[in-house]
């Protein structure tokens, strides 16, 4: 079957793109050779066929691809997860920190202070320290038990009604599923 050199020069465009990919080795040289033989027919639908897979495989690669790419970005959001994680742990143990050296303080002012002035300081100390969790790190696990030992430390040994009444509404606006707030609350209403 003889061609018109416009279908010579699509057949041999089909050609170059069928072995410009890799793949289908076999069937591109039996169409090479379909070519040579002047089978232009038989071997331009062999090339067509190899177009379509590598078609077919492309679309299939774009699918795998995009897969990654999903995966990727689910990847990353769980990166920014476990950091937030991570930073959330680095927060909860400088706050747990703190708060070991506050409740130390504050067992000094109750139980080792020689007289009402060291008394004071200790507990001033611990309010201190206190204060620092609460302001640095609210959302710490300590956070709330800082917030109530402010309240409390007010209230039972320093005897300041008033800072007392300020910083157990504190925990009941900042920490409302708080285990303290029914203590708060009763030791509020011992205040009225």
């Amino acid at each position: 079957m003889r061609l018109s050199p416009f279908a010579k020069i699509c057949v041999s465009s089909l050609l170059f793109f069928a072995l410009f990919y890799p793949l289908y080795g076999g069937e591109k040289e039996r169409a090479a050779k379909l070519c040579k033989e002047g089978n232009y027919k038989e071997a331009s639908a062999i090339l067509w066929n190899i177009i379509k897979n590598q078609e077919e495989e492309l679309e299939n690669r774009k699918k795998v691809i995009e897969f990654y790419r999903s995966e990727i970005e689910r990847l990353e959001r769980e990166k920014k997860e476990i950091g937030k994680g991570v930073e959330q742990a680095t927060v909860n143990l400088d706050a747990a920190r703190l708060f070991r050296e506050g409740w130390k303080w504050q067992h000094k002012g109750i139980f080792d202070a020689k007289d009402e002035k060291e008394k004071r300081e200790y507990l001033n100390k611990a309010v201190g320290i206190f204060r620092q969790i609460v302001v640095r790190y609210p959302q710490a696990e300590k956070a709330d038990d800082a917030q109530f030992r402010l309240g409390r430390i007010y209230f039972a040994f320093l005897k300041e009604y008033g800072k007392a009444e300020v910083e157990l509404r504190r925990l009941l606006e900042m920490y409302p599923d708080s285990e303290f707030v029914d203590e708060a609350k009763r030791m509020l209403e011992k205040l009225k």
